[in-house]
């Protein structure tokens, strides 16, 4: 009867983590330096359940043009904000945006009004990604978050 009683614990315990936890592989250099190809990546996937994602938080997503894959990027332009990159300085509502991710800013972009439940992300390594910069449909939906990365493995 003990037997039976932790097994059951043991199987709920690791079912609730598994469920709650996300381990992932970065096959691409689009988040370097934060983040090399090949490290190894953990998210929380109920991080946003009571709370809402913040700027420069790094998520996992589901990019609504091909949910098939997941991405990585970071966040920078929250819901009703209006953000512009000009000449590869990021300004939200006009105001400089200090940004001490990217090696090497460059190019201008939008201005994108950010919709409701929906963030503008960036990756890292600017120059070697594609990123709400060049989407079709810029945002990712609040919906399409997976999770926050809250651990990096890098090789």
């Amino acid at each position: 009867m003990k037997l039976t009683i932790l097994i059951i614990l043991a199987l709920f315990i690791l079912t609730g983590c598994e469920g709650r936890i996300i381990n992932a592989t970065v096959p691409t250099a689009s988040m370097e330096p934060t983040i090399s190809m090949g490290a190894r990546i953990r998210g929380d996937r109920q991080a946003f359940n009571n709370t809402l994602p913040e700027r420069f938080d790094i998520i996992i997503f589901r990019y609504n043009m091909d949910d098939s894959i997941m991405h990585v990027s970071r966040i920078f332009g929250l819901p009703g904000e209006t953000l512009e990159i000009i000449g590869g300085r990021v300004y939200i509502d006009g105001e400089f945006l200090e940004d001490d991710f990217a090696e090497d800013n460059f190019g201008s972009y939008g201005p994108f009004v950010i919709p409701r439940n929906s963030y503008f992300v960036m990756s890292d390594n600017r120059r070697n990604s594609l990123d709400s910069r060049q989407w079709v449909d810029p945002y990712v939906h609040f919906n399409d978050i997976v999770a926050k990365v809250n651990h990096i493995s890098n090789p």
